[in-house]
């Protein structure tokens, strides 16, 4: 079998285009803001907080597992840390 490595390093690069626009999609439309809301007005899982975002909750989950594999097990942010597992996240508050 004969295999064109041009035609595949193409597709390789069409894959890596794909993957980072989806990615940028997700950050638009759910940001690190949008969990801090989320926490503010007292979500307390998936649904009321995808219900409260205005997307499903398929969508929430892989925008979170996105974030994840971004920032890792936590970002901080503001006054907040951020806590991504899969399928889950959890925002604790940060006195000073």
């Amino acid at each position: 079998m004969i295999v064109n490595i041009s035609q595949f390093r193409f597709f390789k690069c069409e894959k890596s285009v794909i993957k980072h626009k989806v990615t940028c999609l997700i950050n638009k439309l759910i940001d690190l803001q949008g969990f801090i809301n989320a926490f503010e007005h007292h979500c307390a899982n998936l649904y009321e907080t995808a219900t409260f975002l205005g997307v499903t909750e398929q969508f929430l989950a892989d925008t979170i597992n996105a974030y994840m594999h971004k920032y890792g097990c936590y970002i901080k942010y503001k006054n907040y840390v951020i806590e991504f597992g899969f399928n889950s996240v959890n925002v604790i508050k940060q006195y000073n």
